[in-house]
């Protein structure tokens, strides 16, 4: 099997983890030996705003009101793990991105810098009750 790219998008809560596990599972049974990188976008930020540079306590200001992480710190953190871990020859999960029209077509951009196959894309939808 070729390595493939997934993306996972919906809202905090809907289960996207807990797919990602059950793809991954499937993933190392299908094709054995062959790494995973694991993007998760929310995993990421919150190890970025335990510092103390300018940008990270912006991003924690953000964050405590609720509110959606400008593009380029969302971008930073999933380009940083890409740059620093990725060798080509992994499957690519994303997590919890793209959120924002630009953060996709930089992710677009990805695909086809790295010469990757289509990707296959997951949205869950449920209900914020169910979400909660």
């Amino acid at each position: 099997m070729k390595p493939q790219c997934f993306i996972f998008i919906g809202a905090s809560g809907c289960g996207k983890g807990t797919q990602v596990e059950k793809l991954k599972e499937y993933l190392n049974q299908a094709d054995p030996g062959r790494p995973i990188l694991y993007i998760q976008t929310g995993a990421e930020f919150r190890k970025f705003i335990q510092g103390s540079s300018l940008t990270q306590n912006l991003s924690k200001e953000i964050a405590v009101k609720g509110g959606l992480q400008p593009e380029f710190v969302t971008v930073y953190l999933w380009i940083r793990v890409l740059i620093e871990q990725y060798t080509g020859n992994e499957h690519l999960i994303f997590d919890g991105t793209p959120r924002k029209l630009h953060e996709a077509g930089v992710l677009n951009s990805i695909i086809g810098f790295y010469g990757l196959p289509k990707p296959h894309v997951i949205n869950m939808e449920v209900g914020l009750e169910e979400a909660t």
